[in-house]
């Protein structure tokens, strides 16, 4: 019921709130941006630095294709959360939602909107979304994301300078460990480590992940994202 209460609060604020329009006009440049990339392929390597999770460090080939097909393969790989490889606009701003600019500031001394993404209706996982987005080039930097069911993440992106598309070279994914094991988090969105260990003290855990070697708008068909396993 509060949530509910916060949310109504949030969108009555948005509606009256004179930014509206300007957070709408630069989430559209952000997509637009993004748009110029149909499909990629890159090769990954993952690194979880988790307390109570020991995992080797994992490489991978992480395949994209418009508007919203993710293929990993690896024959060792452990699995994190989505949200964590698709880092496309597509998939952080989806559903029906109202956005509100809730100030401008400077971040690694780039101008940075920060705005509010509240989702409409209930049905949703997610609460509440806030993005940080670089005004020149109209990239996302930073995420930050409250769940109903667990809890709240943030992912840090980095590009390179000479990058000719809006694809990061390096992203850091950051989760609260005892939030998202209360809810249930890691037995369902990683797999592997001691569950028995769960219950050690909290922590930030944290999910750093390495592009490289970007193939982008070659083609790729839909066969990459069939189920092997069909």
């Amino acid at each position: 019921m509060i949530l509910r209460i916060l949310t109504a609060i949030l969108i009555f604020v948005n509606l009256a709130y004179p930014g509206d329009d300007e957070a709408n006009k630069i989430l559209d440049k952000v997509k637009s941006n993004f748009d110029r990339v149909k499909d990629y392929e890159v090769n990954i390597k993952i690194k979880v630095d988790v307390d109570f999770l020991k995992m080797p460090a994992s490489e991978a080939k992480l395949f994209y294709k418009q508007p919203d097909k993710v293929k990993i393969k690896s024959e060792k790989f452990a699995m994190i959360p989505r949200e964590g490889l698709d880092f496309s606009p597509a998939s952080i701003i989806k559903g029906d939602y109202t956005a509100l600019l809730e100030k401008k500031i400077k971040m690694d001394g780039v101008e940075t909107a920060v705005l509010k993404i509240i989702p409409l209706g209930d049905h949703g996982e997610v609460i509440l979304t806030t993005l940080w987005v670089d005004l020149n080039k109209f990239v996302i930097k930073k995420v930050e994301t409250s769940t109903k069911t667990a809890g709240t993440f943030w992912i840090d992106m980095h590009y390179n300078e000479n990058s000719l598309y809006p694809l990061p070279c390096s992203m850091i994914f950051s989760i609260n460990t005892e939030q998202f094991k209360g809810q249930g988090g890691f037995k369902k969105n990683i797999e592997g480590g001691d569950k028995q260990k769960a219950g050690r003290d909290s922590s930030t855990g944290k999910v750093y992940i390495y592009y490289s070697d970007y193939k982008v708008n070659k083609g790729i068909p839909d066969s990459i994202f069939e189920d092997s396993k069909k």
